[in-house]
């Protein structure tokens, strides 16, 4: 009898989840993948890690951009009786984030792959998975497939739409519930995971609204045709390393407030600062007068300023309001600047 006890029990540690605790449910609870860390408390939701990179471009795992992002992590379910845990059935989920410029929708392509199974999960487990964005957005759909069989993928799209208000914008974190279902178990308690990515939408530009993913900055390069402020800018940037990419320190923000952006370019360019301004030419400023971290004449011994062809001033400012709409750049945003 002892030994069958002691078979038994090691059956079921072999089960158990190695570190979060588990409850007399079909249980999901996602595990660490890469910077994926619980909420606080027990059964709250559990965010993904959005993707940095290292792994092939698809629709359900893109390439990340101001409109596209991928989230991954694992996750595990399990089936219980009588307390004790009979099968479990690992998976990888990952989200590819879909947004548009113009379009206050967008939508999220699931993806979910089982990468192992054991005891009493093979016997038909499956879950079915839907959404929920609160405040202004909502989400509609849903995706539904097994976890009984290693190898096993599926998913499907979930659409999501933001009725933001003119003029104001609202930045989500999906999280997404996923409900399990056993022949012999019935329909079990659904784990909740948080999206990686936050998706945020806006009604504040006067020709459309739209959604970006919030947390990637988007990256000018509009200015490397303009020869004489493209030096300018490599200057500074080689002193100072306001606006090189790849690092949130360095960004650049955007500054709205029309007397504020006078008032730095009134600062830098100001005749005391530059003498008198050659024939033909015109003072350019960097970081752009539009930007919070404009206004500074000279920064670590370096002048922010220096005289540019006249005609390629001209072409500056709407080069820079292009880009703020095309990538949806609102007040205090971060973005980079690559000559």
């Amino acid at each position: 009898m002892g030994l069958r006890i002691r078979v038994v029990l090691a059956a079921a540690l072999a089960l158990l989840p190695t570190s979060a605790p588990w409850t007399p449910a079909i249980h999901g609870q996602p595990t660490a993948a890469r910077a994926m860390a619980p909420a606080s408390g027990h059964g709250g939701p559990m965010p993904l890690a959005r993707r940095s990179g290292g792994r092939a471009a698809s629709e359900h795992c893109p390439v990340v951009t101001r409109f596209t992002s991928c989230d991954i992590g694992r996750a595990n379910m399990f089936v219980f009786a009588a307390l004790i845990p009979i099968g479990r059935a690992d998976y990888q989920f990952t989200i590819g984030w879909h947004t548009e410029v113009n379009k206050l929708e967008y939508r999220a392509v699931v993806r979910v792959k089982v990468l192992g199974v054991k005891g009493r999960a093979a016997d038909g487990l499956t879950a079915t998975i839907t959404a929920e964005c609160g405040g202004s957005c909502t989400s509609t759909g849903q995706v539904s497939g097994p976890l009984s069989t290693v190898g096993q993928e599926w998913g499907g799209t979930l659409n999501f739409r933001d009725a933001v208000a003119a003029d104001k914008m609202h930045a989500s974190q999906a999280v997404f519930k996923i409900r399990p279902w056993h022949p012999s178990r019935g329909f079990g308690t659904p784990s909740r995971i948080t999206a990686g990515s936050t998706v945020r939408c806006d009604d504040t530009f006067a020709t459309h609204a739209g959604c970006v993913i919030q947390e990637v900055f988007p990256v000018l390069t509009s200015m490397a045709g303009l020869a004489g402020i493209s030096a300018n800018i490599a200057r500074v940037q080689a002193a100072t390393k306001l606006g090189v990419p790849n690092s949130v320190a360095t960004a650049l923000h955007r500054m709205k407030d029309k007397a504020l952006r006078e008032k730095n370019r009134d600062i830098v360019c100001h005749p005391g600062v530059t003498g008198p301004r050659p024939k033909g030419q015109s003072c350019d400023e960097y970081p752009f007068a539009s930007t919070y971290e404009g206004g500074v004449p000279v920064r670590a011994g370096t002048p922010m300023w220096a005289w540019v062809p006249a005609e390629e001033q001209s072409k500056q400012g709407g080069r820079l309001a292009t880009f703020y709409t095309a990538n949806r750049v609102l007040d205090n945003d971060g973005f980079y600047v690559q000559v």
